[in-house]
């Protein structure tokens, strides 16, 4: 995070450009990006006019690179890999799906579902046709997907399931409330619909937006913490479930540091955390969703 202090009025776009280096183009990709801020607030209106005495923070994109060993699962038809966060899942020459496709020297392959730009985690890829136009029918039938995030304040429920309309479809997920301290609560999601920014969206309506969500969470951020997280806190720990073929399959991915780091600064990291099979209770396994 770079932090400048303006001096005379200027428009935030020509500051950011100036104050760094960079074309004006670069400038306003940051500040799209939700990537500047001013008194601590984050401003995405390019042409924002500073004052004299504005503090800028501007926190720059930083390389993210594909590593052969971000891949933690393969067989006959599936693998899955530990997506970082900081790049897209697909329709990009710099994708995930294009990296692992270089990296098996296989076009062929293809990402069966996609995550958010800045959240980490498990992505699936079919290895053949086939394979994808199974899950294309089947998948909220034969895949469990589950969650780890961070949100901004104590949850007080243990459990809840949230139902929600998300451009006029419906949107369902279980929420846990695994560990509270600091103001922060870790909880473990259950996705039961694939909407646009699901978690991020539904947490944000209840008032616990996640830690590092600059769309959805409060404009105003005071904790520099907070502000200097480059990614939202949510990360794609584990999916499972039934392969085309007829076997199971069970991926998880390790968290990544930055957001590892902060769970062990604010008392969130506990055993009980890693053990899905324990975050709820039997009546919401039982409920139907239609």
């Amino acid at each position: 995070m770079k932090r400048f202090e303006c001096l005379y009025p200027l428009m935030l776009r020509d500051f950011v450009a100036e104050q760094l280096g960079v074309s004006k183009k670069r400038a306003k990709a940051l500040i799209d990006a939700k990537r500047v801020f001013v008194n601590k607030q984050v401003v995405w209106i390019a042409t924002h006019e500073l004052r004299r005495g504005d503090r800028v923070e501007v926190m720059e994109d930083q390389a993210v690179v594909f590593d052969p060993r971000l891949i933690l699962f393969e067989n006959e038809e599936v693998i899955g890999v530990n997506k970082p966060a900081g790049m897209v899942v697909n329709e990009s020459k710099d994708s995930l799906e294009e990296h692992v496709r270089r990296f098996y020297h296989d076009m062929n392959l293809r990402a069966l579902h996609r995550l958010d730009k800045d959240t980490s985690g498990v992505v699936l890829f079919g290895r053949h046709r086939g394979v994808y136009e199974f899950y294309k029918k089947e998948w909220e039938k034969v895949v469990e997907k589950y969650y780890l995030a961070i949100c901004q304040g104590e949850i007080p429920f243990r459990q809840k399931r949230l139902r929600d309309y998300l451009e006029d479809k419906l949107a369902v997920m279980d929420v846990v409330r695994l560990v509270s301290a600091d103001h922060y609560t870790l909880i473990g999601v259950r996705l039961h619909t694939g909407r646009k920014h699901q978690i991020r969206i539904q947490m944000a309506k209840i008032g616990f937006p996640l830690v590092g969500d600059r769309l959805y969470g409060p404009k105003k951020i005071d904790k520099r913490e907070i502000r200097l997280a480059s990614q939202q806190y949510l990360h794609a720990y584990e999916i499972r479930g039934k392969l085309p073929s007829g076997g199971e399959f069970r991926v998880i991915a390790p968290l990544p540091e930055e957001m590892k780091a902060f769970m062990k600064r604010h008392a969130l990291l506990e055993d009980e955390v890693w053990e899905t099979e324990t975050w709820f209770e039997e009546k919401e396994e039982k409920e139907k969703i239609p």
